[in-house]
């Protein structure tokens, strides 16, 4: 998980979770697959775009996409959170 935390940090974006999904189980509704290979240690990262403008919908898309987590969700260190910095 740390190594995902700097990831997040050098791309100035914040890691709320990290659980593994395959491909084609986030291919669903406004939703489609993009390749984001992290080299060398994460060939096969990919970002789930099309999420819908609302928080309302997005949330009911993660809540379709977490019926299909492979393994288990793992959150961010306590402390990121309780700092504000999630990333």
């Amino acid at each position: 998980m740390a190594s995902r935390l700097r990831l997040a940090a050098e791309r100035r974006r914040t890691l709320y979770g990290l659980a593994n999904i395959r491909a084609s189980s986030c291919r669903t509704h406004t939703l489609d697959v993009k390749s984001d290979p992290h080299l060398p240690k994460n060939p096969n990262h990919a970002n789930i775009a099309g999420y819908a403008p609302t928080k309302e919908d997005q949330m009911a898309l993660a809540k379709i996409l977490a019926a299909f987590i492979e393994g288990k969700w793992e959150e961010p260190p306590a402390q990121m959170q309780r700092a504000g910095q999630g990333t």
